[in-house]
């Protein structure tokens, strides 16, 4: 596996690349701009699209002019490289298992929750009034007990659903310090297909890193369901679906009507009408499309030449 990084170097070995993750504080960040001057050369940010990093590419604009930056999906800034890191460093992996969707669906929905953002908190609503959660295999810390009429202070997967390791650790935390036992187990696991997690369900809801405008964020929710060739829905930001589509992915369902994925009420009248239709024929109508998707993304070669071409398309000169 390899990310954009990797390509770069190879490709351009005068480029200097950093890491935002590898960038803890303040000071450090300063460092690396003083290095980036005495160096004067073209540098390649890595980011991760999260706010602290959003934050830190608005300081090194500001005090460096020669870089470019590089995030997981589509972004309208005019420094910006699109990459699929995500896909290639963790997810795009041979050894991936295939999963037995014939198999009969224990729950008709996934969905991995993540961070208690506000507009998660929104599509949990949604799905509540439409007597969906009930229906639903969701992971979700919910420690500050917000809105515990509609769902309780946490809800985590079952034990034969989480990797024996992390279970082994008190379950999943998205709040887990840094370099903790249970981070480093999660991270021995990022990016991988939990079996049983999606032989059992039929619809993964997918919600997204951001749904703000003018970014299509594409991470390991998107992948690992696409690889596992489990249905979806996605709350994210408009044009997340198209942006798949223009990757070559195939992921508009004739079973599944338009919607605008940053409207979390459309996305929940999705599962209300999937809710209807029998997991069997669901899976039965799409298998092609499904195997199709995830053939596409185990396809390393061809994403080393999609970043390739981001890193040759970008306009190295006006830096």
């Amino acid at each position: 596996m390899h990310s954009i990084l990797d390509i770069a170097r190879e490709t351009y070995p005068e480029i200097v690349t950093c890491r935002l993750s590898n960038i803890v504080d303040e000071q450090v960040l300063q460092d690396s701009i003083k290095f980036f001057k005495d160096k004067n050369r073209p540098v390649l940010v890595e980011s991760d699209d999260n706010e602290s990093h959003r934050r830190y590419i608005k300081i090194i604009e500001k005090q460096y002019e020669k870089f470019a930056f590089t995030s997981p999906g589509k972004n309208n800034h005019s420094r910006h490289i699109t990459n699929l890191d995500c896909l290639t460093r963790y997810c795009c992996d041979p050894t991936q298992p295939t999963i037995d969707h014939d198999h009969d669906k224990k729950y008709k929905f996934l969905f991995l929750v993540g961070k208690p953002q506000p507009y998660r908190w929104k599509m949990i609503q949604a799905l509540w009034k439409r007597n969906l959660i009930d229906k639903s295999l969701i992971s979700l810390r919910n420690e500050a007990e917000a809105y515990t009429h509609i769902i309780p202070k946490s809800l985590l997967l079952p034990k034969e659903y989480e990797w024996k390791e992390i279970n082994d650790l008190g379950g999943y935390r998205w709040d887990m310090k840094i370099n903790s036992k249970l981070d480093m187990a999660w991270q021995s696991y990022f990016g991988k297909v939990h079996p049983l997690l999606y032989r059992d369900t039929a619809i993964s809801i997918v919600s997204e890193g951001s749904i703000d405008k003018g970014i299509n964020l594409v991470s390991e929710k998107t992948w690992i369901p696409i690889v596992a060739e489990h249905l979806m829905v996605f709350q994210a930001s408009t044009g997340h679906i198209q942006f798949l589509e223009e990757l070559g992915f195939n992921m508009k369902y004739e079973v599944f009507a338009d919607y605008d994925e940053s409207n979390h009420e459309m996305v929940a009248n999705i599962c209300s009408d999937l809710d209807n239709s029998s997991s069997r024929s669901l899976y039965d109508s799409t298998r092609k499309q499904r195997l199709y998707n995830r053939n596409l993304a185990l396809d390393e070669q061809h994403w080393k030449s999609y970043h390739l071409n981001q890193l040759k398309n970008f306009n190295w000169d006006r830096l």
